[in-house]
């Protein structure tokens, strides 16, 4: 099994993706949550007019019947941005200061990363499921 997560801003044509942090080298994984934030928003600021973006969530796992095939499960989390950063935000993940819940119109620090956690673990038990039925249809096959 394996995963990984992203970050995308539809008005940088889906940059800086998996390594949101380093922004795509720029930085090191060390970056202060400050000078990370000051860059986003200079480049958004100079982007297209587009102020949406997504989390993408993705996990692949490679059959135990067949080592030739696997599954592939992408999850997005939808959010519009503001250009006004929102204080104060959590500590180590100062995309916090930008995104606004397209639904509700309101900061996601409004709902808590543990809520957020519980939709992803939603959606991953799901795809569990789904790899489950599968694998079991296979075996029903062979036998």
């Amino acid at each position: 099994m394996s995963d990984d997560a992203s970050v995308h801003f539809n008005a940088l044509d889906g940059a800086p993706g998996v390594e949101a942090r380093r922004w795509m080298g720029k930085f090191d994984e060390n970056v202060d949550d400050e000078t990370w934030l000051k860059h986003v928003l200079k480049e958004l600021k100079k982007a297209k007019q587009d102020k949406t973006g997504y989390y993408k969530v993705c996990w692949s796992i490679i059959s135990k019947n067949n080592p030739n095939k696997f599954y592939l499960h992408e999850f997005k989390i939808p959010f519009e941005i503001t250009l006004n950063p929102i204080r104060p935000f959590a500590k180590g993940f100062p995309m916090s200061a930008l995104q606004i819940d397209p639904k509700t119109k309101k900061p996601y620090m409004e709902k808590t990363i543990s809520q957020r956690c519980e939709d992803i673990r939603k959606e991953f038990y799901k795809f569990i499921r789904h790899i489950i039925k599968e694998e079991k249809q296979c075996c029903l096959i062979k036998q």
